[in-house]
């Protein structure tokens, strides 16, 4: 008997739609885990660029800073006689070469373009303050930075500095604006206060936390610090903020003074033209013939 014909039938199974959802929920799993990976290697590369480029401007800058800091401290005399004038209240810190590579490298990761945030590199800041406190704590730190800013400007003497120069000015703002910022913001004196500052700022929660920004973004408090440096009468207490309601005094010390003196010169210059018209008042009068004798003697005095 010839065979029977076998029919074969091919069944497709068709999956649920469960199943589908599931097989798209784990492929976008997938994108996020690569986009995410992805991510987290362009932040070390570029992490990795930072670390390099503040690695390369430390070197430059201390450099700069020896020289300068040299200047401002001048090698003593043994044999002179010692120094009468002492610095003011809080003096510039005297750096080791240790301590000078660090504030090198602290001016180069705080360093942005002007009207920047820093806090893109708040990570090597905050790594900076915590390994080297005194940065934090000391304000002579903060009063090492003017006074070698003010040096750039009073050896110039008017004339424009140079493009090396106003380039590391300009990072020397930055440094002295982000150590003068805390205590003006109301953040708490010492160790962490720019991590306090940051937090503050970084993400402002009212208009007041606004205006503190903006006047961080536009370095206000480098001017005021700079100032104070150079009219130390008219630092600020410890203690006192931006956030504080109370007004501070409208004069200092200094102002004083010189108000005194302007008002004693005003009272001896009233006191002379006081006597001089009361001496002139007190002179006898010249009768008609003392008068006609003096018109006949002319200016030459003889008759």
């Amino acid at each position: 008997t010839p065979p029977h014909p076998t029919i074969q039938i091919k069944i497709s199974v068709v999956p649920p739609l469960a199943s589908a959802a599931m097989v798209l929920v784990e492929e976008a799993d997938d994108d996020d885990e690569d986009r995410a990976e992805k991510d987290a290697c362009e932040r070390r590369v570029a992490a990795e660029d930072r670390r390099k480029l503040h690695a390369e401007r430390k070197v430059e800058i201390d450099r700069w800073l020896k020289a300068k800091i040299r200047r401002l401290f001048p090698p003593e005399d043994a044999t002179g006689p010692p120094e009468l004038d002492a610095w003011e209240d809080i003096p510039p810190r005297k750096v080791t070469d240790e301590e000078r590579g660090v504030l090198a490298m602290f001016i180069s990761v705080v360093h942005c373009q002007p009207n920047e945030l820093n806090l893109t590199n708040h990570h090597e800041i905050m790594e900076v303050a915590r390994t080297s406190r005194w940065l934090e704590e000391d304000p002579c730190t903060l009063e090492l930075l003017c006074q070698i800013l003010r040096s750039l400007r009073a050896a110039d003497q008017g004339a424009l500095l140079a493009a090396p120069e106003l380039r590391m000015e300009e990072m020397l703002l930055c440094a002295i604006n982000t150590l003068a910022a805390p205590p003006r913001a109301g953040c708490s004196e010492g160790f962490g206060k720019l991590y306090e500052l940051f937090a503050l700022i970084g993400d402002p929660k009212s208009d007041k936390a606004w205006e503190l920004r903006t006047k961080y973004i536009q370095k206000e408090y480098a001017a005021e610090a700079i100032f104070e440096s150079l009219m130390p009468s008219a630092r600020r207490k410890p203690g006192t903020a931006d956030l504080d309601d109370g007004e501070p005094p409208l004069l200092g010390c200094f102002e004083w003074c010189l108000i005194g003196v302007m008002a004693a010169l005003l009272i001896c210059l009233f006191l002379f033209v006081l006597f001089s018209r009361r001496r002139l008042a007190a002179m006898p009068a010249l009768t008609s013939a003392e008068l006609d004798i003096a018109r006949q003697a002319g200016p030459s005095g003889e008759l």
